[in-house]
């Protein structure tokens, strides 16, 4: 997703000339607002201002401009479309990387403004409440419910202004929150879009997690796997406060799609003991699986959600079945996690880790963790 929007952002055509800038220190806004794309070490899509070279000293101009900046930023968060012939011109251009270009071509400084723009939302937060009407009608109506946000449709390209506006009102606070629900709940609009605008409301909601838990927990029962996973995502940001979120996980763990079963696996483990009944029979399928990524994901889980469990008899007895398995490589996965298992019931105080599975681990000692924790299984073992 952060390729797309990087190459496809490079295409958004000049808006027209905005006159009458707001001023400061002698440099109207657009000079601030584009060296919010300076040179940056971050790797995020949107790095911190700190992180940006110029980014303070923008910061220090928007702040003094205030909300005489909001009717410029609305008009360069939005972008224009540009056609696929122009597109096939610019792309043959150097576009890639224009924070780096003193003079970035029309279409790349098109860009600049509109990733400038949100980074002045952010300073502004709340203070840019009033902007959310606009904003909103950017999304409904320039972009349109129907449209991916930077997809290639009949000829045009739809430039993602949708993911920066949609990060703007996340910035601006509680005032968005309505907005970004509509959003999120409407199935007219694409799956990315929704995805994008449950993580805004829930940038929104700031530390009032009940504030976004409803909606969140509606979207993750969605059948749509990419808004249900993306629902599941937030969820796990909203910590361990309301039991909801955690039945919610669990049921995700039914989800007929692996990648919101994944999400969810990924977002029980901070739950504990508590995740550990309904985690482990999923743990064990996975176990099971043939394809050892499945396997490497499980055993990660099951360690970060309890160690203790690699000593649960269910596993042990898996693993037991494993050694005696004539497939090569289950036989070695259970060596393994045997293991493991040894070191965590060994009261040594060191925690189990997989970085120790690229060592030379071998059956003697699968076998001697058996002999010590269930000796019962060693019947046929090697």
């Amino acid at each position: 997703m952060v390729s797309v929007f990087w190459t496809l952002g490079r295409v958004i055509a000049q808006p027209s000339e905005f006159h009458g800038e707001p001023m400061y220190k002698g440099m109207p806004l657009s000079f601030w607002v584009e060296a919010f794309d300076g040179p940056t070490w971050s790797s995020d899509l949107i790095p911190e201002i700190k992180d940006i070279k110029g980014g303070p000293a923008a910061q220090e101009a928007v702040v003094h401009i205030g909300t005489n900046a909001i009717p410029f930023l609305i008009h360069w968060i939005g972008g224009e479309p540009i056609s696929a012939t122009d597109l096939s011109k610019l792309i043959a251009r150097d576009l890639f990387l224009p924070s780096f270009q003193h003079e970035p071509p029309d279409a790349g400084r098109a860009y600049v403004h509109a990733v400038g723009a949100l980074q002045a939302f952010r300073v502004l937060g709340p203070a840019a409440r009033s902007a959310v009407p606009a904003l909103a009608s950017l999304i409904t109506n320039q972009f349109g419910a129907g449209a991916h946000s930077s997809a290639i449709d009949q000829g045009d390209v739809q430039p993602p202004g949708a993911f920066w506006v949609l990060q703007a009102l996340g910035a601006i606070g509680p005032e968005s929150l309505p907005v970004l629900f509509t959003i999120a709940t409407n199935r007219a609009y694409t799956h990315m879009t929704r995805v994008i605008a449950l993580g805004a409301a829930r940038a929104a909601a700031g530390t009032n997690e009940q504030a976004v838990l409803p909606v969140l927990l509606q979207c993750a029962e969605e059948n749509d796997e990419e808004v249900a996973r993306g629902a599941v995502g937030v969820l796990s940001t909203c910590g361990q406060h309301d039991q909801r979120v955690f039945v919610a996980l669990t049921n995700a763990l039914q989800h007929p799609a692996l990648g919101v079963r994944r999400s969810a696996i990924d977002a029980l483990p901070p739950f504990g003991s508590q995740a550990l009944p309904a985690l482990l029979p999923v743990l064990l399928r996975m176990f099971d699986d043939t394809n050892d990524g499945m396997r490497y994901i499980a055993l990660n889980a099951l360690i970060r959600t309890e160690p203790q469990a690699l000593t649960n008899s269910a596993v042990l007895a898996m693993m037991a079945e494993g050694l005696r398995s004539e497939d090569s490589k289950k036989k070695f996965w259970a060596a393994k996690v045997l293991r493991l298992a040894g070191q965590q019931a060994s009261g040594k105080g060191r925690k189990p880790s997989i970085a120790d599975l690229d060592l030379a681990g071998t059956f003697q000692e699968a076998t001697n963790t058996l002999r010590q924790l269930a000796p019962q299984l060693l019947d046929g073992t090697p």
